[in-house]
C-alpha cells in the first residue's frame, strides 16, 4: 500500500506523538523541519492491514483517553508538558506495551530523519563509506 494512510485528524494526533518524542532544545530540529510525519505515515502504509488498523485505533484511543485525565481535554489540546506527562502515565498503564510500541514507531520516524541524525552527529553516508572500504579491504562479497 502506498500513499497517505492517516486521515487529517489522525495525522494531527500522530504529530502530537512525534512532538512528544522529539528531542527538546539543543540542536535537534523541530518535527516540522523533518520528514517524520511522512515517515510515520509510510511506516503505517507498509504495515500489514491488521497492524495498520490496530495502530490507527491506538492513535484514537490515546487521543480520547486524555479526556479522562484531570485536564479533561483531548491529547491534541494538551500543552506539551501535559502531553508528555500523559504519555508517560499511559506508558506505565495496562496499555503500556501498546503505547510503548506506537511511541517507538514515532521515535523511529523522527530520529530516522537525516536532519535529526545529522544534529546528533550521525552521518549515514560516512557509515556506508566505511562499510564499503572494509568490505574492499577484507575482500568480502
Amino acid at each position: 500500500m502506498s500513499g497517505r494512510v492517516l486521515s487529517a485528524r489522525e495525522a494531527d494526533v500522530a504529530a502530537c506523538l512525534l512532538d512528544a518524542v522529539a528531542g527538546r532544545g539543543g540542536e535537534l530540529p523541530p518535527v516540522s523541519r523533518t520528514d517524520a510525519r511522512q515517515a510515520f505515515d509510510a511506516l503505517l502504509a507498509g504495515s500489514p492491514r491488521l497492524n495498520r488498523v490496530a495502530l490507527r485505533g491506538l492513535l484514537w484511543g490515546l487521543e480520547l483517553a486524555a479526556l479522562a485525565t484531570p485536564q479533561r481535554r483531548r491529547m491534541r489540546r494538551l500543552t506539551a508538558a501535559e502531553r508528555q506527562a500523559y504519555l508517560e502515565r499511559a506508558a506505565t498503564s495496562r496499555a503500556g506495551p501498546a503505547v510503548a510500541g506506537i511511541l517507538a514507531l514515532a521515535r523511529l520516524a523522527y530520529y530516522g530523519d537525516l536532519t535529526a541524525m545529522g544534529a546528533l552527529g550521525f552521518d549515514p553516508a560516512a557509515v556506508v563509506a566505511r562499510g564499503r572500504a572494509l568490505r574492499t579491504r577484507e575482500a568480502r562479497w
